[in-house]
């Protein structure tokens, strides 16, 4: 199964279309599983996995989904005022998304050499 391919299809984008930002999330996020897990390279196993991951990365990019993607900045209780920010900092996001992926990750674990 071709990541990129798969990716590609899910955002409805056309085959000739510039995938450089596909393209920088989907390494950025197989470094993350290879780091994660000890290993070299990512398994044929874990590629739906790598496609889901950076599927979120791409969607948090491009602007918060939900709450998760918020950081609060303000609470006030007086007014019940609450502000929010998106969350920017990457490696928070890649950190709460290899959390969120630890229980398909973890068969695939190795102890350091």
């Amino acid at each position: 199964m071709d990541a990129l391919a798969t990716i590609k299809r899910r955002l409805h984008r056309p085959e000739d279309a510039d995938d450089a930002d596909i393209r920088d999330c989907l390494e950025e996020v197989a470094l993350r599983i290879r780091h994660y897990c000890n290993i070299p390279e990512v398994p044929e196993a874990l590629t739906p996995t790598l496609v889901r991951m950076t599927l979120e990365l791409l969607r948090a990019d491009a602007g918060p989904l939900d709450e998760m993607a918020l950081l609060v900045t303000t609470v006030k209780l007086g007014d019940t005022t609450v502000e929010e920010k998106p969350m920017v900092d990457r490696g928070l996001l890649l950190d709460r998304l290899t959390r969120n992926y630890a229980h398909d990750l973890h068969a695939y674990r190795r102890l350091r050499s």
